[in-house]
């Protein structure tokens, strides 16, 4: 008889947990195998991006005097979006200053919705080249921390100088000016090739 209600508990649990089981699953799926687009001309998509990503750890950031400004694990995916980090560092960054949250943080650029690429200098150091990339009317640009900048925003100043990596014993091979029409260069060709691979997320339906 304890047998008997030992099978009947167990069959009453598994027909419990089971559901439970199958809908979690359903709240989490698995992140979709995405293929990488095909460039139609010039380099390939994983040429383009593994030099992009390199140039942009070799050379992002920026040095202020009094504080750095050091971009670091840039990456690219599948669905186009770079990313990487942007810490700034007070004092020197030689000695590995732990970076402040006030600036610091993440950020995530979808080249496929880039409109625009422009690139200049910034007026306070004439080291610091920028490659401006733009969205246009929309706010696909996401800055993932620090309190300053957090949010949504449709441009980002890439600040492209070697200093920072300079400090670090990174190797600079050229100077940040020869570079920057090259990684311009690099970026309207990502851009060129991600075309369509941005979506924008559904607006949420106003209640009135």
């Amino acid at each position: 008889m304890k047998t008997r209600i030992f099978e009947i508990t167990t069959l009453f649990l598994v027909a419990l947990v089971a559901p439970q089981a199958a809908l979690a699953k359903k709240k989490t799926p698995p992140a979709p195998d995405v293929p990488p687009p095909v460039a139609k001309s010039g380099p390939s998509f994983e040429e383009t991006r593994d030099w992009i990503v390199t140039t942009v750890d070799q050379y992002g950031g920026h040095n202020l005097g009094s504080q750095w400004v050091v971009y670091s694990n840039a990456s690219i995916d599948n669905l186009c979006v770079l990313r990487f980090d942007s810490n700034w560092y007070a004092g020197d960054y030689k000695k590995g200053s732990k970076p402040f949250a006030g600036n610091s943080g993440s950020v995530e650029i979808p080249l496929g919705a880039v409109t625009s690429i422009g690139h200049g200098q910034m007026g306070f150091n004439p080291n610091d080249q920028t490659i401006d990339l733009q969205t246009g009317n929309v706010a696909a640009v996401t800055y993932g921390g620090g309190d300053n900048f957090a949010g949504s925003h449709n441009e980002y100043d890439l600040i492209v100088d070697n200093s920072p990596n300079a400090a670090a014993n990174m190797p600079i091979p050229a100077s940040p000016q020869s570079m920057v029409p090259r990684l311009t260069s690099a970026f309207q060709h990502m851009v060129d090739i991600c075309k369509g691979t941005y979506q924008a997320p559904a607006q949420q339906k106003q209640p009135f």
